[in-house]
């Protein structure tokens, strides 16, 4: 949950908020989320969260662009990232990706897309998504 605005007709966005992840039962990360982005060519926009359990930090950059093509809307992207594993342990991150997203149907829409993912303690994946999203 959190807060957002634009200002300058649009040209800046800030954002704040607080974002709860429960990934297994008992085990939760709570953290506190703070952005800024320009709406010009590639989106960039840098963030920055706090673990308010633990104490720790990330921070990331990233930036995003959309494209209109013929039959569909790509989408390209990349970030990169360090972050506080534990007090004394941290690591740098990064990921590049794209996605194609078509309207197949009256508000059903089929997306595509794929990232590389690569951080200090991980070999380079790719992670592959799919989606129908249906609007109503």
């Amino acid at each position: 949950a959190g807060l957002g605005t634009s200002f300058a007709e649009d040209l800046f966005a800030v954002y704040g908020g607080f974002n709860h992840y429960e990934d297994v039962a008992g085990d939760a990360l709570s953290e506190i989320e703070v952005s800024a982005s320009v709406n010009v060519f590639a989106n960039p926009t840098v963030s920055a969260f706090r673990n308010v359990d633990e104490d720790l930090y990330t921070f990331e950059g990233s930036l995003s662009e959309s494209f209109d093509l013929s039959f569909a809307s790509l989408d390209v992207r990349g970030s990169i990232g360090h972050t506080e594993v534990t007090t004394s342990n941290d690591r740098t991150y990064y990921s590049v990706g794209g996605g194609l997203t078509r309207q197949v149907g009256a508000g059903v829409d089929l997306s595509l897309s794929v990232d590389l993912v690569d951080s200090d303690d991980i070999e380079r994946e790719f992670v592959f998504g799919t989606a129908l999203a249906f609007s109503f």
